[in-house]
């Protein structure tokens, strides 16, 4: 439905905003893993939204895709590149970044981002409260799993693997937590360790 809708430009109405439609078309894109795709639609569709807003548009969405490829390094650098204006861009790349930094097991950066990100929070007066806490409960949680990660190698113990079940059930109770699935899964890797 999707892929027709773009294809006949349905979706390039002049009074919308088109952002938000680009972003959707990428996340489908990238969960049916129709990569190559999702790719060359970056770049069409790059040229038909507004000037005002296709730096974060693109950047991020481009992003959003090396990340769900695997190629970490290249996603980094375009996050790092641009100071997302739009709030919702802001907070989602930061989220991405930090699930890079999870994977790539970079503790420096990841530290830092979790610290600066936490500032972020609480001195952005634009983000929401409700919307700044699933973003504090993501950090919270995803700090004391990578905490758990870079542990691992070390600790297989019945104390270790209580942790992270506790840490489990604290973020399936909690609900309210940015990129919850991707969390959940995360944990479940770390249970499942042998």
């Amino acid at each position: 439905m999707y892929k027709h809708i773009l294809s006949n430009g349905l979706v390039f109405d002049e009074n919308k905003n088109i952002q938000w439609d680009f972003k959707n078309f990428v996340t489908i894109g990238l969960r049916l893993k129709e990569y190559e795709w999702t790719f060359e639609m970056t770049a069409t569709f790059k040229n038909h939204l507004p000037v005002t807003t296709s730096e974060n548009a693109h950047t991020y969405n481009l992003a959003n895709y090396y990340y769900e490829t695997g190629e970490y390094k290249k996603a980094t650098r375009l996050l790092n590149s641009v100071e997302f204006t739009d709030i919702y861009y802001s907070l989602d790349s930061k989220a991405m970044l930090l699930k890079i930094y999870y994977k790539v097991e970079e503790e420096e950066s990841f530290y830092s981002l979790v610290s600066s990100f936490g500032i972020y929070l609480k001195r952005n007066k634009l983000i929401s409260r409700d919307n700044a806490e699933v973003y504090e409960n993501l950090i919270r949680f995803i700090k004391k799993a990578f905490n758990l990660k870079i542990k691992l190698p070390y600790q297989r113990n019945k104390a270790y693997f209580d942790k992270i079940g506790i840490l489990k059930q604290k973020v399936s109770e909690t609900r309210k937590v940015a990129n919850i699935n991707w969390l959940l899964q995360k944990i479940d890797l770390l249970l499942n360790k042998d």
